[in-house]
């Protein structure tokens, strides 16, 4: 029969791994594909790889991520790391919205010019050709042409608005990043 204290010493001990052996956690990220770098860089802050270059789908790219198991406080880590995909999706809706908002009005001024050429051609086949009809159509086309003036003049505002939040949300995920890189690597 053998004692308690020669099994424990032929048994690996609890925190004893094999040579060689690593453990990995692994997650998957969706992120824009022009924020595709910054989304890698805050990751690495938290001990996160890209696997390998992420699948593209549309205007959404999918990082495949890995980390080796971490001893460190799970909760703070895991709280830093949510606040900062949240600012990493907040700089991407900010982002969107700089283009979206600017083509949703110079699109309604563009389909009112499309409305006075349809008007105009109309007019001319059924009535002939007059001046009325032909002031509609110059109206109609300059209309396009206002369309993208508006255009490029309401990105330009809404990228100076939103610049300020953006580069608040850029510090929230270099901070978080800074925060978790020392609690990864404390000693």
């Amino acid at each position: 029969m053998t004692s308690a204290s020669s099994v424990s010493a032929v048994r690996p001990a609890r925190d004893a791994t094999p040579e060689g052996f690593a453990a990995y956690e692994y997650s998957s990220v969706k992120a824009p594909r022009d924020l595709e770098p910054l989304y890698i860089d805050a990751y690495r802050n938290f001990g996160w790889e890209a696997e390998r270059d992420g699948m593209k789908v549309g205007t959404d790219v999918t990082l495949r991520l890995r980390r080796p198991r971490i001893n460190v406080s799970r909760r703070e880590l895991g709280e830093l790391e949510r606040s900062t995909l949240r600012a990493l999706e907040s700089i991407a809706a900010l982002q969107r919205s700089c283009v979206v908002m600017p083509l949703v009005v110079s699109g309604l001024i563009g389909l009112l010019g499309c409305a006075l050429l349809f008007v105009s051609v109309m007019g001319m086949t059924t009535g002939g050709v007059t001046l009325a009809p032909m002031i509609i159509g110059i109206g109609g086309l300059m209309l396009w042409l206002i369309a993208y003036g508006v255009f490029v003049s309401l990105q330009r505002r809404r990228v100076r608005a939103t610049a300020p939040e953006i580069d608040r949300l850029h510090d929230v995920v270099f901070d978080n990043g800074a925060r978790a890189a020392a609690l990864i690597h404390q000693p």
